[in-house]
């Protein structure tokens, strides 16, 4: 089944009382391009925002932060509007180390994948629910992040809350968050 244009089913994204909701459709095979920049995207996400959305209308991978080194990342697909399963991966490297990983919401084949090096990779089929992860690091250290969607590469399905405002999307990869407090 083909898949509908950038945004289709775009759920608002509404920011209030340090909570936002958004969204977006997957892009056809035919709107993905590959980008030759290898320059690493930093951008700032700010502490304790928690993001919503509604589930099964939107294909994202969320990213939050919370004070003391926790993240969160969990995802959405969206199901409702083209039938089909999101298979998330995301590579995931936090500069802090890792202190605890913790999943949520998994089903069979999500799973975190620890590489050793202090990096893990992060693999979740999505459909009208929401596969996470909680992550421990050094309170206020990087965190890289690169999203694969349905095997393509592609930072502009990433949510976070940075410098006051939802950012959707990234202009490439990897996207490195810096916390705007530890």
């Amino acid at each position: 089944m083909a898949r509908l244009g950038r945004w289709v089913a775009l759920v608002a994204c509404v920011g209030s009382l340090g909570s936002a909701g958004c969204g977006g459709a997957h892009k056809s095979d035919a709107d993905r391009s590959s980008s030759s920049e290898v320059a690493p995207y930093f951008t700032t996400i700010d502490v304790g925002h928690t993001l919503t959305t509604t589930l099964g209308e939107g294909a994202a991978l969320f990213v939050e932060y919370e004070s003391g080194g926790t993240w969160h990342l969990w995802t959405s697909c969206d199901t409702k509007a083209t039938g089909a399963d999101c298979f998330f991966r995301a590579y995931v490297y936090p500069r802090g180390g890792i202190v605890s990983l913790a999943a949520l919401d998994f089903e069979a084949g999500d799973r975190i994948d620890e590489t050793g090096d202090g990096s893990f990779t992060f693999i979740s089929q999505t459909r009208l629910d929401s596969d996470g992860m909680t992550l421990v690091s050094k309170p206020g250290a990087l965190l890289d992040l690169e999203l694969e969607l349905d095997g393509f590469a592609d930072a502009s399905y990433l949510v976070w809350y940075g410098n006051g405002a939802v950012h959707e999307g990234a202009p490439r990869s990897p996207v490195v968050f810096q916390p705007d407090a530890p």
